[in-house]
């Protein structure tokens, strides 16, 4: 019954957990997981698979995240309480069979109890800006996780007071996923356009080096890619195909475009175009704005960077989920102490 709610809830009620799960493990910030869990429902779902899987199996997360084989002798134990509940009394006279029934019910009235702690423990998290995941044992009653059988005319009927809902969320159909990836297709070569036309230093095999209008995608497939080989890093450029069949390969923030008749052509050209352009315009790229606009930001106080200070290190040293209790406790410390000048205040 674990195993097919765990699956469950990988492929249907969390299917991008993995990545969020290790977002959350890069980042080590209670606060930034927070505002996560608030304004995304896959980064919540995420989070609430988490907790349920390290409150139904001890250790969970020293196999899943990162994904590594479980061990032999750990795979698959449940943690102490939900074999507890598990435990069929009253049924002596009832058979093997029937015993694995009831069993396999408890089970799901178990683990549907702690998945509304981990609602309840996510929603928390949402509301109260500071993300809490050190503690995996659950806070349910016994009430939460309470069942009955009776026989019945029919036989057994079982009976539970809450059950957790296992429902996932209505996904679009194939014809709106279709019109969505469209509209972000469009709107991302409105953006690209919007930014790159006009006069355009552009090379090519049959013409060479020229200043013409910046060549215009001819669909919406425009895609936005890595340069590499450059020493001072990987810029990004744009790579798409013109009205004439040949592929652009566009420099991101100036305007340096090259047309081949491959991508790999276009890249590479691109590449050599730079390196060039640097060497004998000694211009740097990408090129600086013209207004330089200059957003003052407000100077970090000491409890601020003390605290930016130990996220860091915790994430330095993997401490994740090490040192969970100790990033929620300096994470509500500094929300204490940035809140007592606006209570004063006030």
């Amino acid at each position: 019954m674990y195993r097919a709610l765990a699956r469950h809830v990988r492929r249907h009620l969390a299917p991008d957990g993995a990545r969020w799960i290790a977002r959350f493990i890069d980042s080590c910030d209670p606060f930034a997981i927070s505002a996560w869990i608030g304004g995304s429902p896959r980064a919540r779902q995420a989070f609430i698979d988490m907790l349920w899987g390290r409150a139904a199996e001890p250790g969970l997360e020293q196999r899943r995240w990162p994904d590594r084989p479980p061990l032999t002798r750990t795979a698959g134990q449940l943690a102490e309480p939900v074999q507890a509940d598990c435990q069929v009394r009253g049924a002596d006279h009832a058979d093997a069979a029937t015993r694995h029934w009831f069993a396999c019910h408890a089970a799901r009235v178990s683990l549907g109890a702690l998945w509304r702690d981990a609602q309840a423990r996510a929603n928390a998290a949402a509301w109260s800006g500071v993300a809490a995941w050190a503690d995996a044992a659950p806070s349910t009653s016994w009430r939460d996780s309470a069942w009955l059988a009776r026989l019945m005319p029919g036989g057994f009927g079982f009976a539970a007071s809450i059950l957790a809902d296992w429902t996932a969320a209505a996904h679009a159909s194939k014809a709106m996923r279709q019109l969505a990836n469209a509209a972000r297709r469009q709107a991302r070569r409105d953006t690209m356009w919007a930014a790159s036309r006009g006069a355009c230093l552009t090379w090519s095999e049959e013409t060479g080096w020229e200043v013409v209008e910046a060549i215009e995608p001819a669909d919406a497939d425009v895609r936005r890619r890595h340069l590499l080989g450059l020493k001072d890093g990987s810029p990004w450029c744009w790579l798409y195909r013109a009205a004439d069949g040949r592929f652009v390969a566009r420099w991101n923030q100036a305007p340096l475009q090259v047309a081949a008749a491959t991508p790999g052509a276009a890249l590479a050209g691109l590449r050599r175009g730079a390196r060039d352009y640097q060497r004998m315009g000694r211009v740097a790229l990408p090129f600086p704005t013209s207004a330089g606009a200059v957003t003052p930001e407000p100077i970090a106080t000491r409890a601020a960077a003390d605290y930016q200070f130990f996220v860091a290190v915790v994430r330095h040293r993997q401490g994740f989920w090490q040192e969970a209790r100790d990033l929620t406790e300096a994470a509500r410390c500094y929300q204490r102490a940035h809140a007592l000048p606006d209570v004063a205040g006030r």
